[in-house]
């Protein structure tokens, strides 16, 4: 009995040396599968489920594996054809087609290798495979594979290739066969898909059938190490779900493909008793974020690029001749800050055919000048502006959110609660042009994020946040937006005008006038009477201060994507509007004074520029059909630009929430946070990528200190609860990389650092103040400077400025409505130069210079060590200055050190426990019932 057992576990033994040996062809294929007569080539299920392709491209005949017989009986839409090889090459890049010579197929039961034809054109196959693509894809795949075939091979050490993953992954769901169900009245199926076991994006539900079939087509973002995807086929009955098949694919299993279609076996519960295999049938495409690095173009954007515009940057509401930034020096000569609401209000006044505006909120008692009259109408208010251009005959149309908690100024809540919960003049702006030529409409925010993912209905969801006390800032979702479009004059002589938008983060609303000064007590009687806000620390007298210093970002832009700007006013207000004011915005052809579309093209000094949106079906009309209803458009130009950057990334943000699947203690049943989106990931994965290449990279990230409200109060210590985990989170990624890849000695502070704007402003502090913040606050005479900025700044090459916020809110797509505007200038590129120094160039180094104080030579190249550890000693000055028990300015500028402790290994603590003044502590609470709305 026991040589017995011996020369058994020998045999075993030697059959497995056997198995894996001959198991190597297998690992090595790059097919596509099609089937073939009575069989389907594709590796066998055991290998399915985890593959570590060779460079050894080789065609294997299953056809005698006895588990894959039974593909003859599947229901086959797809013509007989000779397997297409897709795999690395020695002579080209790996993702060309290749088609395998005759000599690669099984002759008489037996497997030959060979070898490897030169770089040929892209075969026939794939463009078939293309056509079942959605047609507005089908131009970006052609493009990009041809782009690829024309970029050379870059040769990364193996590490890399295989563990980190940064592309797009693209699916098409074509039907299964085998499936141990029957048809049934009420029956359906669909697959849903989750990325590393969180939920993802599901198929239409179809009736049910043991071979369904779907012909959808999908794509996600893959970024990290061992990522994978879950296709799991579901039956629903009723109100009964259950799970009928699942296929697990790591995405590193189709790392070098480029086309890949096949049958798949899939896993089917024991208990349903399943007597004959099931399989699903799939194409599956992954192209590495490396293939774009030459592209500006966002990939998969519902609106394309536009060529032949212009854009102008704006750092806050004005910029003082008296008191001028330091100069900053570019290609094109010393850069100019401009004066946003001065060049705004000048635009309204003098429109002559169309003035649309679209905003979160529009207070009508705003003055946008503050220190010198323009004309002789003197210091108006926007309020009367607009209906003086409406009498004038200016088509003037308004968009406003509609606040739940605001009521009509008349009436008794109204007059008890005049400024709502959120502040945002609503329904004052509604009775304000009431009985005027101006159409204003109030139009709430009736998002599907609340039916789609958190089971609530929107009328009730919309004020859970009334449940959570005085405190709370944020409530339901909302239209986010900010947009003016107005036309101005051209060039051409016969006296047609050309439109322009305003575009960014910069609400036409109270407490947002503010320059780089950002003064707290200087200006409260002159240019900021009756106009005082601070949200940070309400009930203060507006008397006494301190103010909330505001710092934001706002742009101008001409040409083909202001009209984009415009049409997308008019489908908004095609959607949201009242039934019998729809068609008060015709298209623009309806103006006659208005230049064409192929007219209205800039020439001098041109940039590229693209719009994106975060909205849904219930915002606009025109989502595509392949985004499901939801357009995050945003999300994926965030996602692109960082995938491209080569030396920095620069982000100022009013929030920094992300990517919390990947926090330490995220658990998708209990501790699920809805925070998904990838930007912080993101940004960690592209530093850790260059970390792994032995090259230089830094990221600067400029967030306020917290958020509005009181520093203690429930949302606002939960939101920093969320910021915390995302930090910790992207220094954890760092840190380990740097353990294992990066330069002795380096910290992760080298490549990722947080800042946090402030002023102090000495003075005789008043006394007697009921408010003890306030009279604390006269004392300490310091505060945060609240950064409301939305910009995105990528290798001083590409910008993006916009109305969204790095949070799930805005990135989400069906949660508020958001707006950007992505460019890169003509002639300052990464092609013309590695080191561009164009306008963006400029905006960057006067934010720089505005924030530090100063211009200084290191920061022409930020990815530097040398200008990372300058920016840090500044910052770190200006923090103990703000700590100081006696009151003195900061020496470098605003921008001080977050009150984060990042040690070598990659731990974050608080360097304080609480913000200063404040009982808000650095690290956060998490408390019930704010995960919904803090994120």
């Amino acid at each position: 009995f026991f040589r017995a057992n011996v020369f058994l576990a020998v045999v075993i033994f030697f059959l497995c040396v056997c198995v894996c040996l001959n198991a190597r062809p297998f690992l090595s294929t790059y097919e596509l599968d099609y089937p073939l007569k009575n069989n389907v080539e594709m590796p066998s299920s055991s290998l399915i489920d985890y593959a570590a392709f060779t460079n050894c491209p080789v065609a294997v005949d299953t056809s005698t594996l006895p588990c894959f017989s039974i593909f003859s009986q599947c229901p086959m839409s797809y013509q007989p054809r000779p397997p297409l090889l897709l795999g690395p090459s020695v002579s080209g890049p790996s993702y060309l087609v290749q088609p395998i010579s005759p000599s690669a197929h099984a002759v008489d039961g037996q497997q030959t290798r060979s070898s490897l034809a030169p770089p040929l054109q892209f075969d026939p196959r794939v463009q078939q495979f293309l056509d079942t693509v959605p047609p507005p894809l089908q131009w970006f795949w052609k493009a990009r594979l041809s782009v690829a075939a024309k970029t050379p091979s870059v040769s990364r050490p193996k590490y890399y290739d295989e563990r980190l993953l940064c592309g797009f992954m693209h699916f098409i769901i074509h039907q299964a066969c085998g499936l141990p169900v029957s048809a049934q009245k009420d029956c359906y199926l669909y697959v849903r898909v989750f990325e590393c076991g969180v939920k993802g994006p599901r198929t239409e539900k179809v009736k049910c059938s043991s071979s369904p079939k779907w012909e959808e087509s999908m794509y996600r973002s893959v970024c990290g190490e061992d990522h994978y995807i879950t296709f799991v086929i579901k039956r629903r009955l009723g109100l009964i779900v259950k799970r009928v098949g699942t296929l697990k694919i790591y995405t590193r299993e189709i790392f070098r493909r480029t086309v890949w279609q096949q049958w798949f076996p899939l896993d089917i519960p024991q208990q349903q008793g399943s007597q004959t295999p099931a399989a699903i049938l799939l194409s599956l495409t992954y192209l590495s974020a490396d293939a774009d690095a030459g592209l500006t173009e966002v990939p998969f954007a519902v609106f394309p690029q536009r060529s032949g515009c212009k854009m102008t940057l704006f750092q806050d509401a004005h910029v003082r001749d008296d008191c001028p930034l330091p100069r900053v020096p570019t290609d094109t000569g010393v850069y100019l800050p401009r004066k946003c609401w001065e060049e705004m209000y000048c635009a309204i006044r003098d429109a002559q055919n169309v003035i649309c505006i679209a905003g979160w909120s529009v207070w009508t008692s705003l003055h946008m000048l503050r220190f010198r009259p323009l004309g002789a109408e003197g210091f108006i208010s926007l309020g009367e502006l607009l209906k003086v251009k409406a009498e004038q005959g200016v088509l003037v149309r308004i968009l406003i959110w509609d606040d739940y908690t605001t009521f009509p100024p008349k009436s008794i809540l109204g007059r008890l609660f005049p400024d709502g919960l959120m502040g945002t003049h609503d329904e004052v702006a509604r009775a304000f042009f009431a009985s005027t030529k101006v159409v204003c409409d109030v139009v709430p925010r009736n998002s599907s994020g609340f039916t789609g993912a958190h089971r609530y209905v929107p009328g009730v969801a919309c004020r859970l946040d009334l449940w959570l006390g005085h405190s709370a800032q944020i409530m339901a979702f909302t239209h986010h937006q900010k947009i003016v479009v107005v036309d101005v004059p051209s060039c051409h002589s016969d006296g047609r005008r050309r439109i322009i938008a305003y575009v960014g983060g910069l609400d036409l609303t109270n407490g947002r006038f503010d320059t780089p000064e950002h003064s707290l007590f200087c200006g409260l009687d002159t240019v900021h009477k009756d106009d005082f806000l601070n949200g940070m620390n309400p009930g203060m007298d507006p008397k006494y201060g301190p103010r909330e210093p505001w710092h934001d970002v706002h742009s101008m832009v001409e040409g083909p994507i202001a009209r984009d700007i415009y049409n997308h006013f008019r489908s908004r207000w095609l959607k949201q509007a009242l039934p019998h004011l729809r068609e008060a915005v015709p298209p623009l052809s309806a103006f006659p004074g208005i230049l064409r579309d192929s007219e209205d093209v800039t020439n001098s000094q041109a940039w590229k520029i693209q719009m994106f949106l975060s909205v849904d079906s219930k915002a606009v009309d025109n989502v595509p059909p392949q985004y499901h209803g939801v357009e995050p458009g945003i999300l994926m130009a965030y996602t692109h630009a960082i995938r491209r950057a080569q030396h920095f990334v620069y982000i100022e943000n009013q929030y920094f929430i992300g990517s919390s699947r990947s926090w330490e203690d995220f658990d998708d049943r209990n501790f699920n946070i809805l925070c998904k989106h990838q930007i912080p990931l993101e940004l960690a994965m592209r530093a850790v990528a260059k970390i792994r290449r032995g090259e230089r990279f830094a990221i600067y990230i400029v967030i306020p200190m917290y958020p509005e409200g009181l520093a203690d109060s429930r949302s606002v210590e939960g939101i920093l609860a969320w910021q915390f985990r995302t930090v910790r989170m992207m220094y954890r990624h760092i840190a380990s990389a740097i353990r294992r890849f990066g330069p002795p000695g380096a910290l992760p502070t080298d490549y990722l650092n947080f800042f946090c704007p402030g002023k102090r402003e000495p003075g005789y502090p008043v006394t007697g103040l009921e408010n003890p913040t306030q009279q604390l606050l006269q004392y300490t005479r310091r505060h945060p400077i609240y950064v409301h900025s939305k910009l995105l700044v990528v290798d001083d090459e590409y910008v993006l400025v916009g109305s969204a916020n790095i949070n799930q809110r805005s990135m989400a797509g069906n949660r508020d409505t958001e707006i950007a505007v992505g460019a890169v200038e003509d002639g300052h590129t990464m092609e013309e130069s590695s080191r561009p120094r164009g306008q963006v160039h400029g905006f960057r180094l006067s934010l720089w210079a505005e924030h530090l104080g100063r211009y200084d030579p290191v920061f022409e190249t930020p990815d530097s060590l040398a200008c990372v550890r300058a920016v840090q000693s500044m910052a770190q000055a200006n923090w103990e200055a703000y700590l100081a028990p006696v009151p003195r300015v900061l020496p470098y500028g605003h921008l001080m050190t977050y009150p984060y402790t990042v040690y070598p290994e990659g731990s974050v603590v608080p360097t304080v426990e609480v913000f200063p003044d404040t009982q808000g502590k650095v690290r956060g609470t998490v408390r019930w019932g704010i995960k919904l709305l803090t994120t």
